[in-house]
């Protein structure tokens, strides 16, 4: 953290005492404020170009007469004019390890991110080649099971069947290649449903009945997450794309039984069904 380097003996130099006498009580702090801005803005040189007194009134907070300060600083020396604005007298000597200290950070800060650049890039490098390399080994080895099925035929004798170790890789090649699909609905001869994450409410509620979560709780989340859909309908979680609207849904309603202690929430419905039941009473539909 960058810092001003002050003379132990600041509030008893002849200075401050002269500035004490001129403004009052509380003015030794004027240029201290001033370092303080020049520390954050102009560690190089310290110099205020183009400031106006106004400006230099504003930073150090000055409460007295316009003009009364900076006639002040000026007469004791704590600050100079220039044709440009303003100067701090002996800012290099005094408070120049500032602006070293920021390069320092400077040259830190981009040490670690190229140290961080070059790890990311030798990560994808060895993962490119382990991905040849297993490539190569997988075909070789592929090739070298099928020479070994064939080499009876070329004797004249009857090929065996291949091992069940180079089928069930084969298999499980294709597997891995295959695209993802969506789960399936009701009934396996049906094709697989694409993944969406722009559902109505009718699905939304289809997709949920006769679950422990109730109607209520389904049409809240579906609206929270409509409330907050991008331009073309799709639905966002903060600032990653719902991939799934199954799953967002059900996290969330997870997530609001938790903050409300793990308990499903009690609709009127199941108050007034509890209510006729206690009283014996014909019992309420569900008005969720």
């Amino acid at each position: 953290m960058p810092y001003l380097n002050l003379d132990l003996n600041y509030f008893t130099h002849p200075k401050t005492r002269r500035l004490i006498g001129l403004l009052g009580r509380g003015s030794e702090m004027l240029p201290i404020r001033l370092w303080c801005h020049c520390g954050a803005h102009h560690c190089d040189t310290g110099v205020l170009a183009d400031y106006s007194p106004q400006e230099i009134e504003s930073i150090v907070e000055w409460w007295g007469k316009p003009g009364e300060m900076l006639a002040a600083l000026l007469k004791v020396g704590f600050l100079r004019q220039t044709e440009g604005g303003f100067e701090i007298p002996g800012w290099r000597e005094y408070q120049g390890h500032i602006s070293a200290y920021k390069e320092r950070g400077k040259m830190m800060a981009e040490a670690r991110w190229k140290k961080a650049r070059d790890a990311i890039s030798n990560a994808a490098s060895n993962a490119r080649s382990d991905g040849r390399t297993n490539e190569k080994e997988r075909g070789g080895s592929a090739r070298a099971t099928a020479a070994r099925a064939e080499e009876p035929c070329r004797n004249g004798a009857i090929a065996p069947p291949p091992p069940p170790g180079f089928a069930a890789t084969s298999q499980a090649e294709k597997a891995r290649s295959a695209p993802p699909v969506g789960p399936r609905l009701a009934g396996a001869d049906q094709p697989p449903e694409p993944l969406t994450n722009k559902p109505t409410l009718e699905q939304a509620l289809a997709k949920f009945a006769g679950s422990d979560y109730r109607a209520a709780e389904v049409r809240a989340t579906w609206q929270s997450f409509e409330a907050a859909k991008g331009k073309d309908g799709s639905w966002w979680w903060g600032k990653r794309l719902v991939g799934d609207w199954r799953w967002a849904m059900e996290r969330r309603m997870a997530d609001d039984r938790q903050a409300g202690g793990g308990k499903p929430p009690v609709s009127v419905g199941e108050t007034l069904t509890r209510i006729a039941a206690s009283a014996h009473a014909i019992p309420l539909p569900d008005l969720d």
